[in-house]
């Protein structure tokens, strides 16, 4: 499977002036709304660093700055946070990977339309947990993170709901552990 790696020295912002914007972002404001429009907030930062970008700067460049510069050890930008101020779906931040031990972001290929549009035909544009045909999906039953490929044999169609419950509610595993415990699950 393809990907792009970013490291800190593909970013085109000074290593100081990486390190200033850093400096003491986990402790600002999230955006709820009882937040002091005076205060500064998580998302007036991530904004701060892309406009010291290019104009021309893609959005995977945009994403892979904002995992350098504001991730470390203890915690990560959220996906909601970047998706907003880069203006893209939360499905297109989880095909990136920070990996903060080796200070990279990995950015792996995505499933491309054609595949994904045998998918969702098969299934009838359903999800095959619940068969809502809203907010579908598309689904890796062996996750790419584990080996899963980008093949109709590991793909399926799942409501949004019912893929955030295959993940475990984080996005960081699945609740099963073979292909015919997922269609178990999918049964059950």
């Amino acid at each position: 499977m393809a990907q792009i790696v970013f490291i800190p020295e593909n970013i085109p912002i000074s290593n100081d002036r990486q390190q200033e914007l850093y400096e003491g972002w986990s402790d600002l404001a999230t955006d709820y709304p009882w937040t002091d429009s005076e205060q500064e907030t998580v998302r007036d930062r991530c904004r701060e660093a892309l406009s010291e970008l290019p104009e021309s700067a893609k959005k995977q460049l945009q994403i892979a700055t904002l995992y350098l510069v504001f991730g470390d050890r203890e915690s990560t930008i959220s996906h909601n946070a970047i998706a907003d101020v880069v203006g893209c779906s939360k499905s297109y931040i989880r095909q990136f990977d920070y990996v903060y031990e080796e200070q990279k972001v990995l950015h792996r290929q995505g499933i491309n339309s054609d595949l994904r549009d045998e998918i969702l035909g098969r299934n009838d544009k359903t999800c095959v947990k619940c068969g809502s045909g809203c907010d579908i999906e598309v689904h890796h039953i062996i996750p790419r993170s584990q080996g899963g490929q980008n093949e109709i044999e590991n793909l399926t169609s799942l409501c949004h709901s019912c893929h955030w419950a295959a993940h475990g509610e984080t996005w960081d595993k699945v609740n099963y552990e073979s292909t015919e415990e997922f269609w178990n699950w999918v049964k059950s």
